[in-house]
């Protein structure tokens, strides 16, 4: 469903009354643009957290700031089907990324790896050390156009299933970020670094990083690093 600007109610969706209750039959709910807030947010996590089709929810361009980020978080924990939360343009910053990797963390080992898409917004780190969490079911992270300058990637350490990560026209520190690929998130197949400011020596040690790691990039299919100004030289022989 796709809501109008103020026209969301709760409850909406159809639903078949079981012995335990009505079940929502929801599986894509786009509430984008429609000035959501915290209660909105919440309002959202309660009506499907007992949902079972629910896969991917649309909050892109809400004023939710952190609190409200984090009333909707829990919903990555109880709604297993949930692979897909568009949080674009919230107003989100860390602790709205350490409240949904923490929701992550404890979802079951049979619910769907995710997909976060956090653009524009302005979240600067993860708030949270590395051993913090032992399992991320995340396949596709989207940080870009974050400032992420206090951002260490040591979450990357937890997220064996992730196989996109961009951090496009991020202010990112390139050369932690290369550090942390050599030795994390083995899967990555896209990684996007475009337009990040990264200069000839440290887009070098992101190129060694990842080929050095993953066999001569035996799994990354989508290398985009175009807007640096690295891609020159070095940079490009070493490509």
């Amino acid at each position: 469903r796709r809501c109008s600007r103020g026209a969301l109610r709760f409850p909406t969706c159809p639903s078949d009354t079981t012995s335990s209750g009505p079940q929502c039959r929801l599986s894509l709910l786009d509430i984008s643009s429609c000035g959501v807030t915290h209660e909105g947010a919440k309002a959202v996590a309660d009506a499907l957290a007992s949902s079972s089709t629910i896969t991917e929810l649309r909050l892109s361009e809400n004023d939710l700031g952190d609190s409200g980020i984090a009333a909707v978080s829990p919903l990555l924990t109880a709604a297993s089907s949930l692979a897909v939360l568009r949080a674009e343009k919230t107003g989100a910053r860390c602790a709205a990324l350490a409240a949904l990797f923490d929701a992550i963390a404890r979802r079951s080992a049979a619910a769907a790896t995710v997909a976060l898409h956090l653009a524009r917004n302005e979240i600067a780190g993860d708030g949270a050390e590395p051993d913090s969490r032992p399992r991320l079911s995340l396949h596709l992270l989207d940080l870009a156009q974050n400032p992420l300058d206090r951002m260490n990637f040591a979450f990357l350490a937890s997220c064996a299933s992730l196989t996109s990560l961009s951090v496009f026209g991020s202010s990112v520190r390139a050369d932690v970020l290369a550090s942390a690929l050599r030795i994390s998130a083995p899967g990555i197949q896209v990684l996007n670094v475009s337009a990040c400011g990264i200069d000839e020596k440290t887009l070098v040690e992101i190129l060694d990083a990842v080929s050095a790691r993953l066999g001569g990039f035996s799994t990354v299919h989508t290398l985009e690093i175009i807007g640096n100004p690295g891609c020159e030289g070095a940079g490009v022989a070493r490509i």
